[in-house]
């Protein structure tokens, strides 16, 4: 059987993880401060000489951070996507993972407003185009001929699935 390995240790992954939940620290307090002086919350307390710029401005600021929040998820789904595979090996082989922020960041984006203009509909299609993306940026980069772990896979195959796609009724013909 093929020997699949990760190399590199945790510290890359505490790193990216320690630098995240750090960012987020940050954008959440902006946030709290944001919201606490707000508009709203002057009104709240009996200050009704609140102007409609200050509320405004209180929007708009909660909007940034939103729209912020947002576009840190696919860079953080990139990252370490980047990281892992970029660190993972089959036996001799490496594999090498080229997942651009930006790209992510847009596929998440135009995902988000067809799903909300198809009712849901799109969802199955927004998955399947976010994942052909994440795969089509995965590579492997063999040193040396990859003969060897077709020949180790054959050689593992039983009967035991071929016999369960039977009992379970399942055709996998193509």
């Amino acid at each position: 059987q093929a020997r699949f390995s990760l190399h590199g240790g945790a510290g890359p992954f505490y790193k990216l993880y320690a630098a995240f939940v750090i960012l987020a620290i940050i954008v959440i307090g902006v946030a709290m401060w944001s919201l606490l002086s707000a508009a709203p919350v002057q009104m709240a307390k009996g200050n009704l000489n609140v102007k409609a710029d200050q509320i405004a401005r209180s929007m708009w600021i909660f909007a940034a951070i939103y729209i912020l929040l947002l576009s840190l998820i696919p860079l953080f789904v990139s990252l370490v996507q980047n990281l892992v595979w970029n660190h993972a090996q089959l036996e001799q082989h490496r594999f090498q993972s080229e997942v651009k922020w930006g790209r992510m960041l847009f596929i998440i984006v135009s995902n988000y407003v067809a799903v909300i203009c198809t009712l849901g509909l799109f969802l199955p299609f927004a998955q399947v185009r976010l994942m052909r993306y994440r795969i089509e940026s995965l590579a492997l980069l063999p040193q040396g001929s990859l003969d060897d772990i077709v020949v180790q896979a054959g050689a593992d195959v039983g009967a035991a699935g071929e016999g369960v796609a039977d009992f379970m009724d399942f055709d996998f013909s193509l």
